[in-house]
């Protein structure tokens, strides 16, 4: 069977019988794309993850498109954007959706962790160069979270209102003295 989406996984199972004796064995066999990261197993969510790069009209246009045109559309997408075309790899589209994965694994609470504040961030500039925590400040007995990127010169402020680990963002600022407001 041709598979509709790269990440299909299959079960082969072998038993050999010889002699009254048997054996068996199994492997999982996945399919993927060729040319797409291996960190995409859905292209369907993998286009509503590119909502942090791409425009409204270009996520619109890929998912109105037909199946395999839909996939050639996200193809392209990513080739425009391949920092070194003359590779195999597109180094931007698998560090992208490493950062998504990994923000699904993190950052995830009654939503997926890349639909999250802290997910967003963490896409769109990866891990912070410091991190200060606060649990628990008063006067409002809130969490906090400050991400410092020294390189770029922000700052992301993130509390957990609900106690429950799931940050919102409260202050983005960008500050281009060094200094940070508070």
């Amino acid at each position: 069977r041709q598979p509709d989406v790269p990440g299909n996984k299959f079960k082969l199972k072998l038993k050999v019988e010889q002699g009254g004796e048997s054996s068996e064995s199994e492997l999982v066999v996945e399919i993927r794309w060729l040319g797409l990261t291996a960190h995409v197993s859905n292209l369907d969510e993998a286009v509503e993850q590119i909502r942090y790069i791409a425009s409204r009209d270009e996520i619109a246009k890929i998912q109105r498109a037909k199946k395999k045109k839909r996939e050639d559309l996200f193809r392209e997408f990513w080739e425009e954007r391949d920092p070194s075309s003359h590779t195999a790899e597109n180094e931007l589209m698998d560090e992208y959706y490493k950062r998504v994965r990994y923000s699904n694994e993190k950052f995830g609470t009654f939503r997926d962790g890349w639909k999250t504040a802290m997910g967003m961030i963490f896409i769109l500039f990866g891990p912070p160069d410091d991190i200060e925590v606060s649990h628990f400040s008063p006067p409002d007995g809130r969490s906090y979270q400050r991400w410092h990127y020294y390189t770029v010169n922000r700052a992301f402020l993130f509390v957990d209102y609900n106690g429950f680990g799931d940050y919102e963002l409260l202050e983005p600022y960008y500050s281009p003295y060094g200094s940070a407001r508070r």
